[in-house]
């Protein structure tokens, strides 16, 4: 199986962007981290790069970048996403800013409920990032 770092070359040889020009656009101030991928030999990055690369660059399958596996280009994300939502039977949503969590039955439209609480939920997310 290929490496993450030969499959993230692929992504940007696709889009026909340099390491550089990858780095300005998930806004690095240096491109070392992304660099080392692709110096190193068994190098992976970090969850954090991850996550930076999937908020911008949403035409990526990152299963396809993480494991090797499908196409590297998404195809069905957002309604696969509101498929396996409303096929939960139990869906958990987390109140923003405290630890209580609030189930509720399969019934209820949890897009609905959860959608505005979205905005929030980043902000906690990013707080809880921010704190490790």
């Amino acid at each position: 199986m290929q490496p993450i770092s030969r499959r993230l070359s692929s992504f940007l040889q696709h889009k026909g962007l340099s390491t550089s020009a990858f780095c300005r656009i998930l806004q690095y101030r240096s491109c070392e981290k992304i660099a080392r991928l692709f110096r190193l030999k068994h190098a992976k990055p970090s969850v954090d790069i991850l996550e930076d690369i999937a908020n911008h660059f949403s035409d990526l399958n990152i299963r396809w970048l993480i494991t090797g596996n499908g196409e590297m280009l998404a195809t069905q994300r957002l309604p696969e996403a509101a498929a396996s939502i409303e096929n939960a039977r139990l869906q958990v949503i987390r109140q923003a800013g405290s630890d209580t969590f609030i189930p509720f039955a399969g019934g209820q439209n949890p897009a609905a409920i959860a959608t505005p609480a979205r905005p929030q939920l980043v902000h906690v997310i990013e707080q809880m990032r921010d704190e490790n």
